[in-house]
């Protein structure tokens, strides 16, 4: 190699740390003059960066960790992103919406009740009309079994009714998020398994004992005033006594309440919070049966089909729905008459013991769960302002008129 040669390769060398480094044309010695010096950065493991993690000459992150837009800019003269905050115009606005929502779903439960009271009196109506024209072949007063008849026929036309008008707000995206409403409230979203449903029955057990004593103290504090809960037609019906009475009880009135009720009303008011739609929905459910010693415990428990319904699915509250109205309402009923006093307090203090042991279980098993799956979203600004609507207003009248009603004088 001549000198001319040797001068300009020394020429085109790179100069690292204020060193001429001489490229040979051996690799290997190409790779040293390359690499010598160079600094290499090293990437903290996950568990032990305590400060943000800077981009790096070794390459991309590591996958599971997340860094932020302002973690990789630089601090100068990059703006830095914040979250936005509602001016007044978006806060009335959501407020609005709110309202709108609530309004509509409560028109819906307003036109199933009307429906539901108003189909019942016009059959009332045409069969008095028909027994004064029948000369004495029909009684003036309807017999159980068609008394039966005529709730039966008012339940299936208001539940369809209220599906058709909550099955077009879901269609046009008003009120629900699926477009197919009936999928949406059946929804099986989590199993609760045998055991959780076991204690739930022994807990709606437990409240129906509970309330019957606490009833018992109203009746006392009624007494004194010379008024009396015990004439309630709706405490005092006997369902077993036609089997078209019975099918309402039993099954076609639990399914219509927990598809209009724990259904379309919770499931509609869900977007404000999942704490305001089950306690508006179990307010609503006592209102609704429009009796004083029944409403207390069916908001009571409303709680408990509301949170299982939310949670699980509108199928396991429909069946603990039925275990209340056919198990504990109708058949411990029938079989209280059937025992000795003996055996009925015997069986009632066992009943007693068995269910507060799986409301127990039930409690120390899932209380932290059943906090977290109802802390999860917050309750939205202006949603209880909401319920000032004119539908919620006329609801709350008629219901505390009924109730008002089933008071009645010594």
């Amino acid at each position: 190699m001549n000198e001319e040669t040797e001068i300009e390769k020394r020429e085109q060398a790179p100069v690292i740390d204020g060193e001429e480094q001489t490229l040979s044309t051996d690799g290997e010695e190409q790779a040293r003059v390359l690499t010598q010096d160079v600094p290499v950065f090293d990437v903290q493991e996950p568990e032990e960066a305590s400060t943000p993690v800077e981009l790096t000459e070794q390459g991309p992150f590591p996958s599971n960790i997340s860094v932020s837009a302002q973690e990789v800019m630089p601090a100068q003269g990059v703006m830095q992103t914040t979250e936005a905050v509602p001016d007044k115009n978006e806060k009335k606005s959501l407020r609005q919406r709110i309202r709108r929502v609530t309004s509509q779903v409560f028109y819906g439960v307003d036109l199933y009740l009307f429906m539901f009271t108003a189909l019942q009196g016009i059959l009332y109506l045409e069969y008095s009309f028909a027994a004064g024209l029948s000369g004495g072949i029909l009684s003036p007063e309807p017999s159980d079994f068609f008394y039966g008849v005529f709730v039966v026929i008012a339940t299936i036309a208001a539940l369809c009714l209220g599906s058709l008008y909550f099955s077009g707000k879901a269609e046009r995206g008003v009120l629900f998020e699926r477009p197919n409403v009936c999928q949406e409230i059946f929804e099986v979203k989590e199993r609760p398994g045998p055991g959780k449903l076991i204690a739930f029955a022994g807990l709606i057990f437990l409240l129906q004992i509970l309330f019957s004593f606490v009833t018992g103290i109203f009746e006392l504090i009624f007494n004194y005033f010379g008024y009396t809960l015990e004439y309630s037609e709706a405490m005092n019906a006997e369902y077993n006594t036609s089997w078209t009475l019975f099918l309402y009880a039993v099954v076609l009135g639990p399914l219509a309440e927990e598809v209009i009720y724990r259904g379309f009303l919770m499931h509609g008011l869900k977007g404000h919070g999942r704490r305001f739609a089950i306690l508006v929905s179990a307010f609503v459910f006592g209102m609704m049966h429009g009796d004083f010693q029944q409403t207390m415990f069916t908001m009571a428990i409303g709680l408990i089909l509301g949170y299982v319904a939310m949670r699980y699915s509108l199928w396991y509250a429909l069946l603990l729905h039925i275990f209340n109205n056919g198990i504990l309402g109708e058949l411990w009923v029938w079989a209280i008459g059937k025992m000795s006093d003996e055996l009925y307090i015997g069986l009632l203090i066992g009943l007693l013991i068995l269910c507060a042991i799986l409301t127990v279980w039930l409690i120390r098993k899932g209380w932290k769960g059943m906090k977290a799956y109802l802390a999860y979203d917050r309750t939205m600004p202006g949603a209880w302002g909401s319920l000032v609507n004119l539908w919620f207003i006329l609801f709350l009248a008629f219901s505390i008129t009924e109730i008002v009603f089933s008071i009645s004088p010594m």
